[in-house]
């Protein structure tokens, strides 16, 4: 039985070492099936829409999942790789640790956005008039910021840029099979590898998710490719960093409320009544595009406030020029970089949680005095570190030119005094590296 005939949880399926597993409650569901949590919290049973007619259709699933099992991924990239296939139905068993949650659950979920009676709206928000907006904003904050999303971005973009160096894509990014960990810094891990394959020119699948496949995907006209994982990690990395959709904006709106006068010659319109449909294609606009701005923007947060100059060009080369000369987009190395980059030059707000670029003297969003932080700084890179009270990771990347592998690597611990402003070595940890220059900064206590 496949998932698109439906059941009851809880429900048992058997893998093929005769391990029985319990599906509890549905995680994710993406382009080609449904992914559910087990009984055993560190594991995961994907179930595929497809239909099985034929043993000979069941032999070929089986193959495809083993196939991706023999590919030469790292041990230590933090993909969800089937661990055993199931003997009385189609699909796979993963590992996936307990304390995580989809990227949608996490950074996008609506219902994040619902107020009980009993909450309090935070007052930087009282001058924001559109109820939703107020709610995602508040979310926004309540689930770490921009802080939080661009370091589990970064680890993404670091993720796919290794599988591309390889020759392999991924195929079909999205929301739902990116999960995320707990903490300020959390870890990742990409889940539904069913198209994970090598870079095929001609031929090959082309599952992708609505609203995050690629235009030439989309339309039929090539199938995935690295330059089409960057597509689907754009609009996924710009959508969660500023609340708004890549290619919703104001020529989507009067096309949505056909609104009188609207030019119906316009080659976008002639191809499709249905202005999603537009966007999934790449017939409309980049809301930022610097070249084009009859789709511009309507809303979502400054882009100052979230994008660093460099994180700019890096999204008009993917989403602007990229969107109809896909050999335009940037490889995810770039945006790894930059995405870690603008992670470590940005401070977390104490009172309204909300996180800003170093440079600020007050919260943007509320006002609030700078929190007294350190600047670390060397030759390669630079970083900020705020009075949390506990010893500061130091990665890689501050100390070496920057690595998918090894850029988030911690490579010492320190423990900062900032009333004496000190930086020593926490117990049991490796020597602070030389050539590290420490700014003490801000007075909010």
């Amino acid at each position: 039985m496949t998932i698109d005939e439906g059941f009851d949880l809880p429900r048992d399926v058997v893998d093929q070492h005769d391990n029985r597993h319990s599906l509890v409650a549905e995680l994710s569901r993406g382009g080609q099936g449904v992914v559910y949590r087990t009984e055993d919290a560190n594991l995961a049973v994907k179930i595929p829409f497809e239909k099985i007619f034929s043993d000979e259709d069941r032999v070929n699933v089986i193959r495809r999942y083993q196939l991706i099992r023999s590919l030469p991924i790292p041990r230590e990239l933090p993909v969800a790789l089937p661990l055993a296939v199931l003997d009385d139905d189609v699909g796979y068993v993963m590992q996936l640790l307990s304390e995580m949650e989809s990227f949608h659950s996490c950074f996008e979920n609506v219902q994040h956005g619902v107020a009980s009676s009993s909450d309090t709206i935070p007052r930087w928000l009282e001058g924001v008039s559109d109820p939703r907006l107020k709610m995602r904003l508040w979310n926004y904050a309540r689930s770490g910021s921009t802080k939080r999303r661009l370091f589990a971005l970064a680890q993404i973009a670091s993720v796919l840029s290794q599988l591309h160096t390889r020759g392999m894509v991924y195929g079909d990014l999205s929301p739902n099979n990116c999960f995320v960990g707990r903490g300020d810094n959390p870890k990742i891990a990409l889940i539904d590898l069913d198209n994970l394959r090598y870079e095929q020119l001609v031929g090959g699948q082309t599952v992708f998710t609505p609203g995050y496949g690629a235009p030439e995907v989309v339309q039929r006209v090539e199938c995935s490719r690295p330059r089409t994982d960057t597509w689907s990690f754009a609009v996924l990395a710009f959508d969660s960093l500023t609340l708004q959709s890549p290619f919703n904006g104001m020529l989507f709106e009067a096309m949505e409320a056909e609104e009188p006068g609207w030019d119906l010659s316009t080659p976008a319109r002639s191809n499709s009544s249905n202005i999603t449909e537009h966007a999934h294609k790449g017939l409309l606009p980049f809301v930022d595009d610097v070249n084009d701005d009859s789709n511009r923007s309507l809303g979502g947060i400054d882009r100052e406030l979230v994008f660093s100059f460099q994180l700019k060009r890096l999204f008009q080369e993917a989403l602007g020029d990229g969107r109809l000369k896909p050999w335009r987009r940037p490889s995810l190395i770039f945006f790894a970089r930059e995405l870690f980059r603008a992670h470590d030059k940005s401070i977390v707000c104490p009172d309204c949680r909300m996180s800003y670029f170093l440079g600020n003297t007050l919260c943007p969003y509320c006002e609030c005095e700078v929190p007294r932080h350190v600047v670390l700084s060397t030759d390669k890179w630079e970083m900020v570190c705020q009075d949390f009270g506990r010893p500061f990771e130091i990665p890689n990347r501050l100390c070496a030119t920057f690595s998918a592998v090894s850029g988030n690597q911690t490579i010492s611990e320190a423990v900062i005094d900032f009333e004496a402003q000190l930086l020593t070595r926490a117990r049991g940890s490796e020597p602070i590296p030389s050539g590290i220059f420490a700014r003490f900064q801000g007075g909010w206590q």
